[in-house]
């Protein structure tokens, strides 16, 4: 039967990550173009997000399509930079992207196209008001940036939602050219305090997010689930070098921890870490899982990963031989090891998940639950 040309959809869902909310979909088919689709999603929560795109095909073989996305978050994370804690941030992200894509077969695509997106970052209690603040903290900083980009997306996959074979990657790269900052100091001495502003540009940087998922039947009620997650960052020749984007484009690191997939490119999972918990440019993880289904829509996931991390380029490659498991530092890279176990019911209001997770380095013992669709 034909799709109608207008659906509206809405949906709850809790996680302990980011709160309660209330997901509201409008699609509209046919807007201006054949063969086209506008997707506005908004989630109404305790964490706000809102994602809007518009793609149509064009040619006698409907091929190639054009593909334009608008996407805004704003999260209140707690994370580690260079091994030190940053708790209490409010992150405010905007991105954009519009590409041009061809469609090799019904399974995988590549495309080329731009992407601009803005950051910013800022505590949730201004330090200019603490009683007793750190010697140097960050009251706002502000990042934005302009890039080329190209993609490439295969997915076969026999399912959305706990699939059992199949395979899916997920590949771009990105060159920001030149990407522009403002950092706002609060510097507190002995018998004085002033505000310190840092800006200007920052070198320009190709920065290069791969996922990968294999799915592997075992039985009639198991998968083995093997993933690899790459996320790199590399400076490339420009005349700005006053400022090092491994250190000043925190507003474009990879965010690392937690159960889920999330909406930006550069959200990575990883079990024994709670979601964001971890702020790098530099990144290698794998891991695996066994998914069981104990019972119709029950199922138990088992699962352990490992990740290498770092912040410069050169010392994060120079150090990947040391396998060192301390904490993190600029100079080098540095290991950590999780893993973990979830149970999972997929009901008529979406996946029922509760996990449990554990990182050797830090001892940390980690519970999640989720209820309900995410986009």
């Amino acid at each position: 039967s034909e799709r109608p040309a207008n659906a509206v959809k809405f949906a709850m869902h809790y996680d302990t990550e980011r709160g309660a909310g209330v997901i509201l979909n409008f699609t509209k088919r046919n807007l201006m173009l054949p063969a086209s689709r506008l997707v506005a999603t908004i989630d109404l929560a305790e964490s706000p997000r809102m994602r809007a795109n518009y793609f149509y095909y064009f040619g006698t073989r409907k091929r190639w399509w054009h593909y334009t996305e608008v996407y805004g978050e704003r999260l209140l994370i707690n994370s580690f930079i260079e091994g030190t804690p940053v708790a209490d941030i409010i992150s405010q992200h905007l991105a954009a992207i519009t590409t041009l894509n061809y469609s090799v077969n019904r399974n995988s695509s590549w495309g080329f196209g731009l992407n601009v997106q803005r950051s910013r970052l800022r505590p949730k209690v201004d330090p200019a008001t603490e009683s007793n603040p750190e010697t140097l903290e960050i009251a706002d900083y502000r990042f934005n940036t302009v890039g080329a980009r190209v993609q490439f997306l295969h997915n076969t996959l026999n399912k959305v939602y706990f699939p059992t074979q199949g395979a899916w990657v997920r590949a771009e790269a990105n060159w920001n050219v030149n990407p522009k900052f403002k950092a706002d100091l609060l510097l507190t001495l002995p018998d004085t305090a002033a505000n310190v502003v840092l800006e200007g540009s920052l070198p320009s940087y190709l920065r290069l997010n791969f996922k990968a998922m294999k799915a592997i039947p075992l039985g009639s009620r198991g998968s083995l689930q093997l993933w690899q997650h790459t996320a790199l960052m590399q400076e490339t020749f420009s005349c700005y070098d006053d400022f090092s984007a491994y250190r000043l484009a925190a507003g474009d690191f990879n965010s690392v921890g937690g159960w889920l997939y999330r909406p930006r490119s550069s959200d990575y999972l990883f079990l024994g870490l709670r979601e964001g918990e971890l702020s790098v440019p530099q990144l290698l993880a794998v891991g695996a899982q066994v998914q069981y289904m104990l019972a119709k829509n029950i199922y138990l996931t088992p699962g352990v990963n490992v990740l290498a991390a770092g912040y410069q380029s050169s010392g994060f490659w120079g150090g990947l031989g040391e396998f060192d498991f301390r904490e993190a530092s600029f100079e080098g890279a540095f290991y950590q090891v999780g893993y973990g176990a979830m149970a999972s019911y997929f009901s008529l209001l979406g996946p029922i998940q509760f996990g449990l997770s554990h990182n050797a380095q830090t001892g940390e013992l980690r519970g999640f639950f989720n209820l309900g669709f995410l986009f």
